[in-house]
């Protein structure tokens, strides 16, 4: 169970990073060709994966920090 848990949590990484990369190319890829321009597709696809990434980051930070609580120090 513990093996799927962090195999599940690895690939949505990797998917949230494609996504980004690839949002952000079309986006680039789109200002390059009309400059000043961001349709509300290019806006909505920007959030959804803003949202996945922060989401991601969330997920990381609670599970790496010291015993399980985001923001906690431990001494050394």
């Amino acid at each position: 169970m513990g093996l799927t848990v962090v195999n599940f949590f690895s690939f949505f990484t990797v998917l949230s990073n494609l996504g980004a990369a690839l949002v952000l190319a079309s986006i680039a890829w789109t200002s390059v060709q009309r400059p000043g321009t961001l349709t509300r597709t290019a806006g909505l696809a920007l959030a959804c994966v803003t949202t996945a990434m922060l989401v991601c980051a969330g997920r990381w930070r609670s599970t790496l920090s010291p015993a399980g609580r985001p923001g906690t120090r431990t001494r050394s």
